[in-house]
């Protein structure tokens, strides 16, 4: 499953077999785009007797992440799965300055895409959920089929920033 970018370097990854990383450019193998190179993270195989790990940390700023890895059998020696389970949620660390007087942005526009900013005046909180799951069933001719799925949930706001001058000349 392609994450590219940012996103794909933030996430919980307990669950990999292996990393690959290619040099670019690679346009036959992972598209034109694949200037700079390329990292390839390979889920691992689920086992096939049940495991569970965990993993809970807590602190400052109402900091709550949980991270849940299960292999399990579902039909034994025929179809057998891993789920794994991240949550990392911490309070922001920062506060949003209400200003009353004209701005160069419409902010407008930035509450309509984004709700619960004018909302929240907390900034630098982070909220990201992510569940992947693998389900390998192989018959009896030497066929295997596999289902991945994979997902992340993000609820973000902004990180600070500082306001380094300003000029009421228009």
């Amino acid at each position: 499953i392609y994450l590219s970018r940012s996103i794909g370097s933030v996430i919980d990854l307990a669950e990999y077999d292996r990393v690959e990383i290619y040099k670019g450019p690679h346009g036959n193998l992972f598209s034109r785009n694949a200037i700079g190179g390329t990292i390839n993270i390979t889920s691992r195989r689920p086992g096939r007797d049940l495991h569970i790990k965990g993993q809970l940390t807590t602190g400052s700023r109402n900091r709550r992440d949980v991270l849940i890895d299960l292999d399990i059998p579902l039909i034994s020696d025929r179809i057998y799965g891993n789920f794994f389970f991240s949550s990392r949620n911490r309070k922001g660390y920062g506060t949003r300055l209400e200003y009353d007087g004209q701005t160069a942005a419409d902010q407008t526009s930035i509450t309509s895409f984004h709700p619960d900013l004018s909302a929240s005046t907390e900034l630098g909180n982070q909220n990201v959920e992510r569940f992947h799951g693998k389900i390998i069933w192989e018959t009896e001719k030497n066929l295997e089929m596999s289902l991945v799925s994979d997902a992340i949930w993000s609820r973000e706001l902004a990180p600070v920033s500082t306001l380094l001058g300003f000029s009421d000349n228009l």
